[in-house]
């Protein structure tokens, strides 16, 4: 069953170290469909898009270049180097820079409304 379309956000900040780092998108209770949500990297200086070799960084589920985990979850890359074989779900960062993540849901399920349904935490990855 779908809910409304109301927006549904989340924000992570982190500095860059030049680590990777990644975000977990649990697959029970999954809040919306592979084909419809985004999530966008911000510098938090000056609050736009971060400024990388992309134009435009961020990951896009419609994009159709995102890749699901066996169990059907989501793991989604941040560092100034993507992770070997993790190219398609990785979003380019520059070290020294601190930025935050939006999580941008359309047309999220009950799920996210009633809390039962939660994006992971970004951790740091060595």
């Amino acid at each position: 069953m779908r809910c409304s379309r109301a927006p549904g956000t989340r924000r992570a900040r982190r500095a860059s170290t030049g680590s990777p780092c990644r975000e977990s998108r649990p697959s029970s209770n999954r809040c919306s469909s592979a084909s419809d949500g985004a999530s966008r990297l911000y510098d938090t200086q000056t609050r736009s898009l971060l400024e990388t070799d992309n134009p435009y960084p961020a990951l896009m589920s419609l994009s159709g270049t995102v890749e699901a985990n066996a169990d059907g979850s989501v793991d989604l890359w941040f560092g100034p180097t993507a992770p070997d074989g993790k190219e398609s779900n990785w979003v380019q960062t520059v070290p020294g820079t601190s930025w935050f993540t939006i999580l941008r849901l359309n047309g999220p399920l009950e799920s996210w409304f009633d809390k039962t349904w939660r994006p992971g935490e970004i951790e740091p990855v060595s």
